[in-house]
């Protein structure tokens, strides 16, 4: 059994979200998946030799704002919003326990939602993005290429 088993545990209401530095109190979610591919390598025999390196696919992201916020983040991208490019910050964590930090890196927004219908709950706005790379706690999937030369 883990030390921490009965201890308070990170929820939405300890999660901050930045979008270059400024925070969105409306946003609801963010999804950033990525995954990892990688292949086993044959020769001549039945049981593979080994595998390739990981290749990280970063899949279609999405974050879901109150609408009051989605339009707050045109505002603040201004002309041209969808050619911005930005930086989502997800920071996890309790008063008094660690803060854990995901960096999800070179943003574009990819569209533009455009629906509404009668409720009685708050308008969502659920856009979605594509992204370059995330960092959990300053560490890649994946060591980062260094360029030669």
């Amino acid at each position: 059994m883990s030390a921490d088993a009965d201890e308070i545990q990170d929820s939405w209401l300890s999660t901050t979200i930045l979008c270059n530095g400024t925070e969105y109190f409306g946003c609801r979610g963010v999804d950033y998946p990525q995954k990892l591919t990688r292949e086993q390598v044959y020769g001549v025999g039945p049981m593979p030799l080994g595998m390739t390196p990981p290749k990280v696919e970063n899949e279609e992201g999405k974050i879901t704002l109150l609408n009051r916020d989605f339009y707050q983040m045109l505002a603040d991208f201004g002309d041209g919003w969808a050619s911005v490019r930005f930086d989502i910050t997800v920071q996890y964590g309790l008063s008094g326990s660690p803060v854990h930090t995901d960096v999800i890196e070179g943003c574009r927004l990819t569209s533009n939602p455009g629906s509404i219908s009668e409720s009685t709950t708050a308008i969502e706005r659920e856009v979605a993005f594509m992204f370059m790379a995330v960092k959990n706690d300053g560490k890649y999937p994946v060591a980062r290429r260094r360029r030669r030369g």
